[in-house]
């Protein structure tokens, strides 16, 4: 079964998928077809008209949608419901040896919850030092439940991961931005601005020293990527203080808003960053448990869940 859906024009025009404003000049309609949850017994698709705004700051850019939140041609309700199950796993592993300890179904915090719950006695969880995650806030929350003693620090890999999307942010305003002949320039250039400059090669390098002087923002996207991973360089924890806010006064005139938003990301888990001031952890340990565990997930096409790993689809 598929259904038309035809939306009525709103005065308050359509928001932005990139800055989020709300933009009244329409660049064109589109219809999107996309999988929704089936109507009683009839497998459902439903063609929506999507606009396309023309943004001062971001270019062309698709407005966003509350119920179809990415680029997967699903709805959210049948994502939430049909993807849910095995989407992710927590993984805990000891920092000192690298060897995975535990795993877990989602992300959540009853999740990490059931792993202090179950493999800690009192005793022995008041004496863990330091934990490594990510910027997730149930894991967050369940440490400090279970281990209040305990120093977060926040995963420097996760961080540059989230500096990587602005940077890709960037890059894509700025290919719908500019006419047809810039936009030849930008095109393709996608994993080179997401690779750090000293593991590129000579002739990678000027593809980019090419690319650079022909759009500022793509430039300085990259500058400000680049120069965020030495905040890690610093031992002390006026010296990284220092150092984050010199980096974020560069944004003042930019006018990079994904920039900005990591920038206020960055403030609200400070404490985290600072404690690798405080307690030294092992980064390379950790991307190289989530480097094992994706090649092992890559290699292992079919898997249909975590108790049938063998199981095809």
């Amino acid at each position: 079964m598929k259904l038309w859906v035809r939306r009525k024009p709103v005065h308050r025009g359509f928001e932005c998928s990139g800055c989020g404003r709300r933009r009244h000049q329409v660049q064109d309609v589109r219809e999107r077809e996309i999988r929704d949850l089936p109507w009683s017994v009839y497998r459902a698709r439903v063609v929506v008209e999507v606009h396309r705004v023309r943004c001062p700051e971001c270019g062309v850019r698709v407005e966003k949608m509350e119920q179809l939140p990415s680029k997967a041609p699903f709805s959210k309700r049948f994502e939430e419901i049909v993807g849910k199950k095995d989407k992710f796993l927590a993984v805990v592993s000891n920092l000192e040896s690298g060897e995975p300890l535990w795993f877990g179904k989602d992300r959540k915090k009853e999740t990490l919850d059931e792993y202090f719950r179950s493999e800690w006695r009192s005793g022995p969880r008041k004496r863990i030092e330091a934990a490594c995650v990510d910027m997730w806030e149930p894991f967050r929350l369940s440490i400090e439940q279970w281990a209040p003693q305990c120093r977060i620090v926040y995963d420097k890999f996760h961080i540059m991961q989230h500096a990587n999307e602005a940077v890709d942010e960037v890059r894509r305003a700025e290919f719908f931005r500019q006419g047809k002949k810039m936009r030849a320039i930008i095109k393709g250039k996608k994993w080179l601005l997401l690779s750090r400059w000293k593991n590129l090669e000579k002739e990678q390098r000027g593809v980019l020293d090419r690319l650079f002087p022909l759009n500022r923002r793509v430039f300085q996207a990259y500058l400000l990527k680049e120069s965020l991973e030495r905040l890690w360089d610093y031992r002390y924890e006026g010296a990284m203080v220092n150092y984050l806010n010199k980096w974020m006064d560069q944004l003042r005139w930019q006018r990079l808003i994904p920039f900005q938003k990591l920038a206020g990301t960055l403030l609200k888990h400070l404490d985290g960053i600072l404690n690798y001031c405080r307690t030294k952890v092992r980064f390379g340990v950790v991307e190289a448990i989530n480097g094992n565990i994706r090649m092992l997930i890559n290699r292992g096409r079919g898997y249909r869940n975590s108790l049938h790993p063998r199981s095809t689809v």
